[in-house]
């Protein structure tokens, strides 16, 4: 997939693009409906199948104050959408004067003038230009005129209800990461560098690395999870703790993870760790050799999900 940043100039070499466009945070199984239908239409008439995406997330200009916190940053949506057999992602910055311009304008001037717009896939209730007032109407309107075909894609439902991003934080936030995962096509997961903590983890028996999470990405509800984590070809599964560690006192909000059967080092890395299910909510106990027999309880439970996973075939390696 080839990345290209949108400029004042008309992107040539683009025969026939066939584009969808959006913010697409978490690129969830919605998401990946409207995009296999882009690359499907693509193909029927030898085009270009595109994704024309936006950075940052506009809330974070419109209102800081209201953004949501990010499912996936932009590095990591990048590398989901380059899996997905699209030819091409156009990143356009995303500003307080792009957010002023009017929907026909941003069609006109964008999609079809640097462009070239061959046809437009979107979800059903896609919204877009100055107060979100475009709508499907506005771009069978538009299409007529410039010349570009136009077609919605209805939404995907899980248990009922249309699948969102919205709706993926909510159930993050609640702890729900197994129906989060269900919602995306794949585990939801926290990156970021392995971090010196304070060593209460080894005093344990439970040796712990801390994770400084990338900015901006949504941590979900406090409590102890299942993980699994692909590092230099081999898949750790574990255990981890978001929270405020209440045992000793409280604190910063942190995420640890404890990977099983692992006795190497990991600080300075980089890791990616998926998170599988919810064990159990944050809790205080009265001192370290309770929590410690705990986390022994939660190895045991952890260990009983990830072999029986379903979002994904789980191999844990012993180190």
């Amino acid at each position: 997939m080839q990345i290209f940043a949108l400029t004042s100039k008309k992107l040539s070499g683009l025969r026939r693009p066939v584009l969808t466009v959006g913010t697409f945070d978490g690129v969830h199984l919605a998401h990946r409906t409207i995009i296999e239908e882009v690359v499907r239409r693509a193909r029927k008439s030898r085009g270009t199948s595109l994704v024309v995406t936006f950075e940052p997330h506009p809330q974070f200009i419109l209102d800081t104050q209201t953004a949501p916190p990010l499912l996936t940053t932009q590095e990591e949506k990048l590398e989901i959408l380059s899996h997905l057999e699209l030819e091409g992602a156009v990143l356009v910055p995303f500003t307080r004067e792009l957010a002023q311009m009017k929907a026909a304008d941003f069609v006109k001037q964008i999609l079809h003038h640097k462009l070239g717009v061959w046809e437009v896939v979107i979800g059903h209730d896609h919204a877009f230009g100055q107060g979100r007032r475009g709508r499907l109407k506005t771009l069978k309107e538009l299409g007529s005129q410039l010349g570009f075909k136009v077609d919605a894609v209805e939404p995907i439902l899980y248990r009922g209800v249309p699948i969102s991003s919205t709706r993926i934080r909510r159930k993050l936030l609640s702890g729900l990461v197994r129906e989060a995962g269900e919602m995306l096509g794949r585990p939801y997961s926290l990156s970021g560098q392995v971090v010196s903590g304070n060593g209460r983890g080894r005093i344990l028996n439970y040796p712990t690395a801390n994770m400084k999470v990338q900015h901006r990405k949504l941590i979900p509800a406090n409590g102890v999870y299942a993980v699994a984590s692909d590092l230099d070809g081999i898949t750790l599964c574990g255990l981890l703790n978001v929270g405020l560690r209440p045992t000793f006192g409280g604190g910063a909000r942190t995420v640890e993870i404890h990977f099983f059967d692992f006795r190497g080092s990991l600080y300075g890395k980089e890791i990616n760790v998926q998170l599988i299910e919810k064990i159990r909510d944050e809790e205080r106990f009265e001192d370290g050799a309770q929590l410690s027999e705990q986390i022994r309880k939660d190895e045991q439970v952890a260990r009983r999900l990830l072999a029986s996973d379903t979002l994904r075939n789980l191999h844990c390696t012993e180190v």
